[in-house]
C-alpha cells in the first residue's frame, strides 16, 4: 500500500519550515508580523527545531500544512494519494502530479522518524531568513511558489472574527489563527471599551448614535468577561460572550488554484465589505508575483 513517506522526504521541505513555525506562533502572541519574523523560534536553528518537535509531541500537526511540495508519480498512484489524503492537490489536467504538505508527511511517520525528519529539515533551513514578499496594508504575502500549480501563504492582520468565520468556510484552505483563549485583546481592567481592538463597520463608525450603541454593548460584554475571569471562570469559558468584531490575525495557505477560487467568490459584489477588501488585496499581491 502506497504511503506518503514512500513519496516525499525531508529534502522536499528544504526552505519552508519557518512557515510552520510562523503558523504556530501566530496562535499564541500579540506581536505583529514584523516582530514575529525576528523571533528566535523562527530565526535560530536550535530553537526552531525544539519548537517544531514540541508541536509534534502535542500532535499539533495542522501548522505543518503551510509547507507544501509537488511530486511526479504514475497517474494511478497520484489519484490514489489524492483520494486517500485530505487536502492533497490533484488536477485532472496533470494526472501524474500530486501536491503534498509537510503535515501529510509527518503524520505518516513514527515518533522516532518524525524527530529525525524535523532535525534534518531544520539543518536544510539553517540559512533561510524569514521575510515578507510584499504587503498591502494588513494583508501580507509571506511565501509564494509557482512550481506546478504553486502554493501561497498569506498573513492577515487586524481582521475581525466575523471575517475569519467566513474564511474558514473555504475548507480546502489551511488556517492558523490567533487564539482568543490565550491572547487577550484588552487588559484585565475596566477602562474599556478599546475601539482600537475592534473592527467597527463603516456603517456604524460614520453614524454617531449607532457608534454609541455599539461601543456601549462592547463595553458591557468586556466588563462581564473581566468579572467572570475574576470570579475564577476559565478564560476559555468567559470568552463565549466576547464580540465577534474583536481583531485577530491568521495565517492562511493553499495551492494557488484553491486560493484563486476563494478570491473569485469573495470579490463578488455580494461578499461582505471586510472579506471582499481582503480578497482584492490578495488578488493584487498574487498578480504582482
Amino acid at each position: 500500500m502506497l504511503r506518503i513517506k514512500d513519496i516525499v522526504s525531508y529534502e522536499d521541505f528544504s526552505n519552508i519550515a519557518w512557515l510552520c513555525a510562523l503558523g504556530a506562533r501566530v496562535c499564541y502572541t500579540k506581536k505583529n508580523l514584523f516582530e514575529l519574523l525576528k523571533e528566535s523560534k523562527l530565526t535560530q536553528k536550535d530553537q526552531t527545531k525544539e519548537f517544531l518537535l514540541r508541536l509534534c509531541s502535542y500532535k499539533h500537526f495542522s501548522v505543518f500544512s503551510h509547507a507544501f511540495t509537488y511530486k511526479s508519480l504514475s497517474p494511478q498512484e497520484a489519484v490514489y494519494i489524492g483520494a486517500k489524503y485530505f487536502k492533497t492537490y490533484w488536477n485532472e489536467n496533470t494526472p501524474d502530479i500530486i501536491g503534498i504538505s509537510l503535515r501529510h508527511y509527518l503524520e505518516d511517520l513514527s515518533e522516532e522518524e518524525r524527530d529525525i525528519a524535523i532535525e534534518k529539515i531544520i539543518e536544510l533551513n539553517a540559512n533561510i531568513e524569514p521575510s515578507i514578499v510584499e504587503s498591502l496594508e494588513n494583508v501580507h504575502l509571506v511565501y509564494i511558489s509557482r512550481e506546478y500549480y504553486g502554493y501561497v501563504v498569506f498573513y492577515l492582520e487586524d481582521i475581525s472574527r466575523v471575517l475569519t468565520h467566513q474564511l474558514v468556510r473555504h475548507t480546502f484552505l489551511n488556517f492558523s489563527q490567533r487564539s482568543q483563549r490565550y491572547v487577550l485583546q484588552f487588559p484585565k481592567k475596566k477602562d474599556l471599551p478599546r475601539p482600537d481592538m475592534m473592527i467597527i463597520p463603516p456603517s456604524i463608525k460614520t453614524n454617531k448614535d449607532a457608534l454609541d450603541i455599539f461601543l456601549k454593548a462592547v463595553k458591557q460584554s468586556e466588563d462581564a468577561y473581566i468579572e467572570l475571569v475574576n470570579m475564577g471562570i476559565p478564560a476559555e469559558d468567559a470568552r463565549f460572550l466576547l464580540p465577534h468584531g474583536q481583531k485577530t490575525n491568521i495565517v492562511v495557505s493553499a495551492p494557488i488554484p484553491h486560493m484563486m477560487d476563494f478570491i473569485s467568490k469573495r470579490t463578488e459584489k455580494g461578499a461582505q465589505w471586510e472579506i471582499r477588501d481582503v480578497a482584492f488585496k490578495m488578488k493584487e499581491l498574487l498578480e504582482n508575483h
